[in-house]
């Protein structure tokens, strides 16, 4: 042997140069240009070193297996003798490499878990590709079932910052983070109970989404360098941007909300929007759109796409970005989906109910099995489908014989029909407007509203999307949420610059550069609903290398008498009150908290509202000066 090959021989059993090469005390090394990680012949991993600094970065002493199988009870024929009928987790305590391929076996069980690892200069990845089964040589054996997975288990040293939605811990010196390679994977940066040295990090797969070929990234590097790890795998895997749309300058734009802009009175929206310095300007679909789903055209764009396009190109023609909010996962109860006389059956459903009696066309009371309380009874949504038959109902009795009562019939263009005993009836999932209902995502009815989207968003040029409605997905949501944004994102031909959302998840991070928007709050509260919720979302937003929007600020004119939505959709006759009116020192001390933590504002460019204030161009003056120093600063 040369001495060149003895010499790197020794690296390679030394150093780890290659992934799971085993260094003489059966340990497997898996290193990189950034990192070195070494997980022990028992399934640990015992260091992760950041080669820059040469930082240690895990609590050495802690032991936490690096892989764990999860179990909604005990299926081995025999350890469901011994255990209780409740989760458990069954760690991994052996583990071997052969090539890329690492091996990881588990006490009490016969799995041998395979998780294919994949080395780049950025970043680890590490995806399960499935399972064997060594069978014993006694009992009767068989492959038993697999609820869950955990993987690339590591006790992270706490560092003084956390980012909750990308799962990074850092400080100025180093960064470390496990993020999922699909919306498929779960990921967790949870500190345990009674710790508070260490966080622990964890990428998992659950079998209700899918356990195999879903995996997560390992990323330890110095801070300044974390963006660029992760711009680099975005690239990789084909990912939505997300450290391209936050080094975008429209990450940090400001935006005039419109949900009545129109052909007739864009000019005005324009000039109110130039006033206050705006670069970006922000359409809901519902000020073109008279329903939620098909997104048929109101009469105010007589020429649909013709009229939108000549919208938004008046908007970049004085030099304003435009953008859209969404709703992309329910539909509204006047659109086709629920009023062409049979609604579909893809709607999500909330709960369900069975018939005890046969019912009639003209049957006002319906005798039903089981306790009906889990029924709800918020106004609007006491909704339930009977084959094609959509009814509503006034009551419920508790008691038996169990039953609906004040039941109204063939709502939504549905036909009031007989019904057979024991027939299935479900609660469409109507959300809290209640105007809305949640669609299933798992079927392609989700691609159907999305492609519709899709046509609109490239056709017309936006170039921002606000995700609104992101809590209206089934569980598990760190699953469902970023998986209906990103149904509507894969279709779009060219990607949007910057995007918002109603609800923030961890995939969803690649997506939404900014987190959320807050509804309004009345002028009298501003300031302690900014310190009480705003300000903090941006300090959390910070650690994500993310922003938060500091509105949507609806601005009241004196005297105004003031409405609670989210009241009035509950309570008949809701209280109403009158308001002092937003003043310019209400909106320079949000554009200043803003700035503070280089965050975006935006403005609801109530039209009405701005007519009648008063002090309508001092308002605007404000937002101006604010919005003008941050692009002069740039």
């Amino acid at each position: 042997m040369s001495i060149r090959s003895f010499r790197r021989l020794i690296m390679v059993l030394g150093l780890g140069v290659s992934a799971g090469a085993l260094s003489l005390h059966g340990e497997v090394v898996i290193e990189n240009a950034a990192c070195r990680l070494v997980i022990s012949d028992a399934a640990e991993a015992t260091s992760l070193v950041v080669k820059a600094t040469g930082e240690e970065c895990l609590a050495t002493d802690v032991a936490i297996p690096f892989a764990s199988i999860l179990q909604n009870r005990p299926y081995d024929n025999e350890l469901k003798l011994i255990y209780p009928a409740k989760s458990w987790r069954v760690p991994a305590n052996r583990v071997t490499q052969e090539g890329d391929l690492l091996k990881l076996r588990f006490r009490d069980e016969f799995f041998v878990l395979k998780v294919r690892v994949r080395l780049t200069d950025d970043y680890i990845a590490f995806t399960p590709e499935g399972t064997d089964y060594e069978v014993p040589d006694f009992g009767d054996k068989r492959p038993t079932e697999i609820d869950g997975i955990e993987f690339l288990r590591l006790p992270i040293r706490s560092r003084t910052r956390y980012g909750k939605c990308a799962n990074v811990a850092w400080d100025e010196k180093a960064a470390l983070a496990v993020m999922a390679l699909d919306p498929a994977t779960e990921v967790s940066g949870d500190v345990p109970e009674g710790t508070r040295n260490w966080r622990r990090f964890a990428a998992g797969a659950d079998a209700r989404i899918g356990l195999w070929e879903h995996g997560a990234a390992l990323f330890a590097c110095r801070s300044a360098e974390f963006l660029d790890h992760v711009d680099a795998l975005e690239r990789d895997y084909d990912m939505p941007r997300g450290v391209k749309m936050r080094r975008d300058p429209l990450h940090r734009a400001s935006y005039w909300f419109m949900s009545d802009i129109s052909p007739a009175n864009m000019q005005e929206h324009i000039a109110w929007m130039k006033k206050g310095g705006f670069r970006l300007g922000v359409i809901s679909y519902t000020a073109f759109a008279r329903t939620c789903g098909h997104f048929d055209w109101r009469s105010s764009y007589p020429n649909g796409m013709d009229d939108l396009k000549r919208v938004t190109g008046e908007m970049r023609k004085a030099g304003i970005t435009p953008g859209i909010h969404i709703h992309y996962c329910k539909v509204s109860t006047n659109d086709l989906y629920v009023t062409n006389g049979r609604p579909d059956p893809r709607l999500a459903t909330a709960s369900e109910v069975t018939l005890a009696r046969a019912v009639g066309p003209g049957d006002t009371e319906f005798f039903v099995e089981g306790n009906p309380d889990v029924l709800r009874m918020e106004r609007g949504r006491r909704l339930i489908l009977f084959g094609n038959e959509l009814v509503s109902y006034e009551g419920v009795s508790s008691t038996r014989p169990y039953r609906l009562t004040g039941v109204v019939r063939g709502l939504h263009g549905s036909r009031a029909v007989a019904h057979a005993a024991h027939e299935y009836g479900r609660q469409p999932d109507v959300d809290d407007w209640p105007y809305f209902i949640r669609i299933d995502p798992r079927t392609d009815i989700q691609d159907e509203i999305a492609d519709r989207l899709a046509a609109i968003i490239d056709g017309a040029g936006f170039e921002f999307i606000y995700f609104d409605g992101a809590e209206d997905v089934p569980p598990p949501f760190w699953h469902y949420v970023p998986m209906a944004q990103q149904r509507v994102w894969s279709k779009l031909k060219r990607k949007p610059r910057a995007a918002e959302g109603a609800l923030k998840s961890h995939w969803g991070w690649h997506m939404l550069s900014r987190g959320n928007a807050f509804d309004s709050f009345i002028p009298e509260r501003t300031r302690n609903a900014a310190e009480t919720y705003i300000i903090p979302c941006a300090r959390d937003g910070a650690d994500d290398f993310s922003a938060v929007n500091f509105g949507w600020v609806r601005p009241y004119y004196p005297g105004e008498r003031l409405w609670h939505p989210a009241t009035s959709f509950l309570v008949k006759n809701a209280p109403v009150s009158v308001t002092r009116g937003t003043t310019a020192e209400d909106l320079d001390y949000l554009c200043q908290a803003a700035e503070q933590w280089k965050c975006p504002l935006s403005v609801k460019g109530v039209l009405g509202v701005f007519r009648q204030h008063a002090e309508a161009d001092a308002l605007m003056s404000v937002l101006k000066k604010w919005e003008d120093e941050k692009w002069i600063t740039r």
